[in-house]
């Protein structure tokens, strides 16, 4: 009855909502419902927020990203005295994020009725909300969200451009040469991009003469190779594979599917680095790339598959090696070796690769603080772009022939990268012991602990 003193809550995760006594005739439902896939929940300090609002959103890219997909627009809403409110499609004035798949800068025009009048979120803060209706997966790892963004641009006035060579690190940007009015501070989150330094008389020669081979037409996979290194300078090696797809799989008459390595974000590089090119740049290149080609090619664009390797093993050091140090020298050391990035590589980001279990044995054995090898085996992990996993332990392998033990790619786009941290044990004695399969209390959440 309604002049009853009982009353029905709606527990949220940051707040509460009561539902009885109703506070208008909208029908309430016992348990609070989530209409979307997916949702980012934002709170906005300070003034009211009415009026123009940029957002930067710094994303990090999804290997599993590519041109055949879609991305989906997202929603935006605003939360007004506990309803959430969708904002007009033309309140969302600019977005450069593509569907939160790549880094860029939302520009908002929000209401003014806004308000901080709310118990299903603290109320400390004005709150927006951006969420998908399907898809959540498409969208790339988000790694920070600012307000007051804006791009720059440089301008040349006869300055120095190393930094088109090497780009501007974050952090570097500080201040402004003349003050600004209502700027507080400047701060630069993500380095420099899209630079490109003047052209030397060597790589002039260069591009002349490829441009003379493949006279801006892609046929050869060659010509699709140089054509998208010279248009798009962020790009650090790309690999042609006509008759491919990445649904089909090889073998497949009129795909080209084209593997694209972005540039390295640090030098030197880290040997475990896993350089994505966002779903804006494939598209671009796709479209650049469609209309040298023939009409009746259907070009895939995509990132590598980055197939990471563990090694495990057991070590005797020698007598005046002291032991932690000596174990992180070896890791290291592994990590150089199996990295494509740096000069030590012995894959140096080329396809085609294989892990010889011998040759990597040898490699350690080699070090100055090795005296006695034992127990060795490898880890071989692979996510597809369906977010599943393949677990491959060389220790598992029965009647091993000659090379049963080498690890191959998974798929003929992958790229092998040492996982960050190896399994390495160490003993006192000269024992020859047998590779076991790695243990359920050996494998690290987020690395090697994966359920098939």
């Amino acid at each position: 009855p309604k002049d009853s003193n009982h009353q029905i809550l709606h527990l949220h995760p940051l707040g509460w909502e009561s539902i009885y006594p109703p506070v208008d005739n909208r029908p309430n439902p016992i348990l609070p419902g989530n209409d979307h896939a997916g949702a980012l929940l934002i709170g906005l300090g300070g003034t009211h927020p009415a009026g123009a609002l940029t957002l930067f959103f710094q994303i990090r890219p999804k290997s599993e990203q590519h041109t055949a997909g879609t991305t989906r627009a997202p929603h935006w809403y605003y939360l007004s005295s506990n309803r959430w409110m969708k904002l007009p499609a033309r309140h969302v004035i600019g977005d450069t994020t593509n569907g939160f798949t790549c880094s860029g800068i939302v520009t908002l025009d929000i209401p003014r009725d806004i308000n901080r009048d709310n118990t299903i979120l603290p109320d400390r803060c004005f709150w927006l909300c951006t969420a998908v209706d399907q898809d959540p997966q498409c969208a790339g790892h988000l790694l920070g969200v600012a307000a007051q963004a804006l791009s720059v641009t440089w301008e040349n006035q006869d300055n120095a451009t190393d930094h088109l060579q090497t780009p501007l690190a974050a952090g570097t940007i500080r201040q402004a040469r003349a003050t600004l009015a209502g700027i507080a501070s400047i701060v630069q989150p993500t380095p420099s991009a899209n630079g490109r330094a003047p052209e030397a008389d060597r790589t002039l020669t260069t591009r002349i003469s490829e441009r003379l081979r493949h006279k801006n037409r892609a046929i050869t996979p060659w010509d699709y190779e140089r054509l998208v290194l010279e248009q798009f300078p962020e790009i650090f090696k790309v690999k042609c594979f006509p008759g491919a797809s990445t649904a089909k799989g090889m073998n497949t008459a009129g795909h080209v599917l084209l593997v694209v390595i972005a540039q390295l974000e640090s030098d030197p590089p880290d040997p475990d680095q896993q350089p994505m090119a966002d779903a804006r740049l494939l598209g671009r290149i796709k479209d650049y790339v469609a209309r040298l080609a023939s009409p009746f090619a259907a070009i895939e664009v995509c990132n590598p598959v980055y197939e990471q390797i563990q090694v495990r093993c057991s070590v005797k050091l020698h007598p005046s090696a002291v032991g932690g140090a000596s174990i992180k020298h070896i890791n290291q050391a592994i990590n150089q070796y199996l990295s494509p990035w740096t000069d030590q590589g012995r894959n140096q980001a080329r396809f085609g690769w294989r892990i010889r279990h011998a040759d990597i044995a040898s490699y350690i054995l080699g070090l100055e603080c090795v005296s006695y090898l034992t127990q060795f085996s490898m880890l071989h992990i692979v996510q597809d772009k369906n977010d599943t996993y393949a677990l491959f332990d060389t220790a598992g392998v029965q009647g091993a022939t000659a090379h049963a033990e080498d690890i191959k790619p998974k798929y003929p786009w992958g790229i092998a990268v040492p996982l960050r941290h190896h399994y390495i044990e160490t003993i006192n004695d000269y024992l020859a012991l047998e590779p076991r399969s790695a243990g359920i209390d050996e494998l690290k959440i987020g690395e090697t602990f994966i359920i098939s």
